[in-house]
């Protein structure tokens, strides 16, 4: 019976080691590569963010050339003239 226990201690004992192995593996891999990710990011959320900036700019401008443009058809309507309106 001894040598099943000496068996299940010693299997035991390379599983408590391989996962401390494991621990610090994740660990150096974390100090290491977490960094240099986290700056990828912060990079890229101001590129998105002036893209977004950019976006809303011309959703402003795309609305505002819409208004102007219903402003000058809804005057062209009042006019008498034999044209028709022109639809944009």
């Amino acid at each position: 019976m001894k040598t099943v226990e000496d068996a299940i201690i010693s299997e035991t004992q390379a599983l408590v080691e391989n996962i401390k192995k494991m621990n610090q593996l994740v660990a150096e891999t974390n100090d290491a590569e977490v960094v240099a990710l986290i700056d990828k990011l912060r990079i890229l959320e101001k590129k998105m963010s002036l893209v977004f900036t950019f976006f809303k700019a011309s959703l402003y401008s795309l609305n505002m050339w819409q208004q102007e443009g219903q402003y000058v058809s809804s005057n062209a309507m009042d006019e008498d003239t034999n044209r028709p309106a022109i639809q944009l």
